[in-house]
This record gives structure tokens, sequence and C-alpha cells, in this order.
């Protein structure tokens, strides 16, 4: 369990660190995209009834978050669709906030590797 919360601390130390380093997203049109992510994130806050769904809701908020950022570095949008569609698709599928917390999970690390080649 500590090294599930260890991870997830991390990840979100790392999205938080990616967003402070596009300056450039604002100027570009996804300060809106953004706003509406941490918007959602806010309400399914509210809505979530246990720490699962918490987790489970900043989660997804991440992997959009990741979105924005790759479209922003100019991953290809092939790749970064690709990612997204397996998103909603195993989200469809997923029966439990646990299964829906590791399909966050796995979608984060998909993105990070295309943001992150996209820098090499």
């Amino acid at each position: 369990m500590k090294r599930k919360r260890k991870l997830w601390i991390a990840c979100i130390l790392l999205v938080s660190l990616l967003v402070c380093c596009m300056p450039s997203a604002s100027a570009l049109g996804y300060s809106s995209e953004i706003s509406s992510i941490m918007s959602t994130f806010s309400l399914q806050n509210i809505y979530a009834d246990s720490a699962p769904q918490q987790q489970v809701n900043g989660s997804y908020r991440t992997v959009e978050l990741l979105e924005v950022i790759a479209h922003e570095k100019g991953c290809s949008s092939s790749s970064v669709s690709s990612i997204m569609s397996t998103f909603s698709l195993q989200n469809i599928y997923a029966d439990s906030a646990v299964q829906q917390a590791v399909n966050g999970a796995y979608r984060t690390v998909e993105l990070l590797e295309l943001i992150a080649l996209k820098w090499d």
C-alpha cells in the first residue's frame, strides 16, 4: 500500500512539474482544457464515496492532463489517440475502482513515455 501511495505521489508531483514547465499552454489555447479538467476533478471529488474513487478521479485527471501536455509537446496525434481510445475502452470494461485505477496508471505510463521520447 505504501508503494502505491509513493507511486501516486510521484505521478502527481511529475504532472505538477510538467504543467508548471509549459508556459506556452495558455498561449496555445490549452488553458480552457486544463480548467475543464480541473473542474471535473473538483466535481468528481465531491461525488466520490471512498478513497479508491478519489484515487481513480486523480488518476483519470492525470491522464487527461498528460494528454494535453502530449499534444502541446507535439507528440504523434495517432499515438495519443490510440492511448486515449484504450483508456476509454478499458474504463467501460472496468468492474471496480481498482481496475479503473490500474487503467489510469497504465495510460499515465504510456503518455509519459510518449512525452519523454519527444524530449529525447
